[in-house]
């Protein structure tokens, strides 16, 4: 049993790392999974903090009844799963499941799920892996101490910059860039970082974003004038816009993946 399981894991890891690695190919190992890469599928990346508990983790999922139709391999800093079909749509029933089991039977550890893309072939399942395994690290990094799931879905457009980018440099740029202001916001009890993402939604359009806000066009020009010293940005040119729009994107996923997590 065990040379089978380690079997599957070099399969897999070949499968998801070798792009020379084709659908032929897997179909020679086919009988030994139970998912198949031209099915709709989708990768789950599970974390475990302290990391040199991961291989008990493991030995824990191999008798654990909620895989028992799973391929699961430990991958790295990871413990990857392969979701079927009837999860792909709606992976939280089981995301959250598989996280409370583990939070039971390990006191004091923290699990970062990642889940990636719906894949329909090889080509993509390679892309739902890269996505699990890159958000299920932008989640330790974001919420050290706190177990989180998020998924590609809830990542939106800022999965280019997680995937493409330094974790750590990206959550230093957008606290950073607007860390003053959601501060502000906090001590204040404030709406501040609302009337920056409604002015940057409006295009810097002061009449439309004073209407949505139900303030006058002065009132809202004193607030756009403390928001750019708290940021130390000018909202006028297209490198402020932009590095505001991006930062709150960043921080609006971190905060939806944290309350999805609590409900």
């Amino acid at each position: 049993t065990q040379s089978l399981w380690k079997k599957k894991e070099n399969l897999f890891e070949e499968m998801l790392n070798d792009k020379s690695v084709n659908h032929d190919r897997f179909e020679k190992f086919t009988h030994l999974f139970h998912f198949h890469p031209n099915r709709s599928n989708r990768v789950l990346a599970i974390r475990v903090n302290p990391t040199q508990k991961k291989k008990e983790v493991m030995e824990y999922m191999k008798v654990n009844y909620l895989l028992e139709n799973k391929d699961f391999f430990l991958n790295q800093d990871n413990i990857i799963i392969i979701l079927p079909e009837e999860e792909v749509k709606s992976p939280n029933n089981f995301t959250h499941t598989i996280l409370s089991e583990l939070e039971k039977e390990f006191i004091n550890h923290q699990f970062y799920l990642g889940i990636g893309r719906c894949s329909e072939n090889l080509n993509s399942l390679r892309e739902s892996y890269q996505d699990a395994k890159s958000i299920s690290e932008f989640n330790l990094l974001t919420n050290p101490l706190t177990s989180q799931i998020a998924s590609y879905e809830d990542m939106g457009s800022i999965m280019m910059f997680i995937k493409g980018s330094d974790h750590k440099e990206l959550i230093d740029f957008y606290k950073r860039t607007i860390g003053e202001v959601i501060k502000y916001d906090e001590l204040n009890d404030s709406d501040y970082l609302m009337t920056l993402k409604t002015y940057l939604d409006f295009n810097g359009n002061l009449q439309q974003t004073a209407d949505q806000l139900h303030l006058s066009v002065a009132g809202l020009r004193y607030r756009i004038e403390r928001i750019e010293g708290f940021c130390g940005i000018d909202l006028k040119t297209g490198e402020g816009r932009f590095n505001c729009q991006l930062a709150i994107q960043i921080h609006f996923a971190i905060s939806y993946k944290n309350e999805k997590l609590i409900v």
